[in-house]
């Protein structure tokens, strides 16, 4: 995570790319996972705990 952001401080980075699991997908596989990376609890987080952890911290999630 600090690695990431020292990047965004640096001139001539325009955007950083990265690869998260969805560590709870295993428990909604009923859904196609374009559809679990969307889905948001109450507060208008992400369901999934790693997406979230990255959410928090600043990340757009994407697919």
């Amino acid at each position: 995570m600090e690695f990431i952001a020292t990047l965004r401080l640096m001139d001539g980075i325009a955007s950083v790319a990265g690869v998260s699991r969805c560590k709870d997908y295993h428990n909604h596989t009923n859904i196609p996972l374009e559809e679990y990376i969307k889905l948001r609890n109450d507060q208008g987080r992400l369901i999934d705990k790693t997406l979230r952890f990255h959410q928090m911290h600043g990340a757009q999630i994407k697919n």
